[in-house]
């Protein structure tokens, strides 16, 4: 059950990696990405029942539309 948790956890992190490459490549001309979106994230994801891959998608989200300048 642990090594199922861990490659689950490594999973969302890979999603959320990938989800941030992509805001990079839109946002090329923005030397920052919003900080406290992801510390956010990151405290929702360590404390938080919430699903991960809900909070990673969210995450993605918010990230994508403060890009696009939202």
């Amino acid at each position: 059950k642990a090594m199922q948790y861990r490659t689950a956890i490594r999973r969302m992190a890979d999603d959320l990696a990938d989800a941030l490459f992509a805001i990079k490549t839109l946002v090329y001309d923005r030397k920052e990405i919003d900080l406290d979106t992801l510390a956010q994230a990151d405290l929702r994801l360590k404390s938080s029942r919430t699903d991960k891959r809900v909070v990673l998608e969210q995450t993605a989200a918010r990230l994508i539309v403060l890009a696009k300048g939202g």
